[in-house]
């Protein structure tokens, strides 16, 4: 279940970036200021998009931003940012709109946390409940469903 990997401290909506970056960055620092990832972390974040470019976009309108757990996750968790506006990511998944940025300690809490992140984004509502939350409280409850 996600609910185990997520706080509600984590969580931000209609937040309002400029690039696809500076969203990856903000979800990184949710990670790091509760805890969960080191100052470094949300660099190497960007890093990985840069790298991996559109496949980061992993489902209609939602990008799943991480880096390598080597790269200073310090406990399993997911930090989840609503933007105001959508952003030109590339890819057949559309601009994107939701960043589900995640870390993990070692390959197997990685993993985990992926496949339930995958698990949730499978369900055919799971992107428009996000889309549509109205508060962050209900945004944090529809992931935790």
């Amino acid at each position: 279940m996600l609910s185990e990997f997520l706080s509600p401290k984590r969580i931000r909506i209609d937040a309002q970036v400029q690039s696809l970056e500076e969203a990856v960055l903000l979800c990184g620092r949710l990670l790091v200021d509760d805890g969960c990832a080191a100052a470094g972390y949300p660099e190497a974040m960007v890093k990985t998009v840069r790298q991996l470019g559109d496949a980061i976009v992993m489902a209609p309108k939602t990008a799943l931003p991480h880096a390598a757990f080597s790269e200073g996750g310090l406990r399993p968790a997911v930090a989840a940012v609503r933007l105001a506006y959508p952003l030109d990511a590339g890819g057949v998944n559309g601009p994107v709109r939701l960043l589900l940025g995640f870390c993990g300690t070692d390959a197997d809490s990685h993993m985990k946390v992926l496949s339930n992140l995958a698990r949730f984004l499978s369900r055919p509502d799971a992107v428009s409940s996000l889309l549509n939350a109205p508060t962050a409280e209900a945004l944090y409850q529809a992931l935790c469903r």
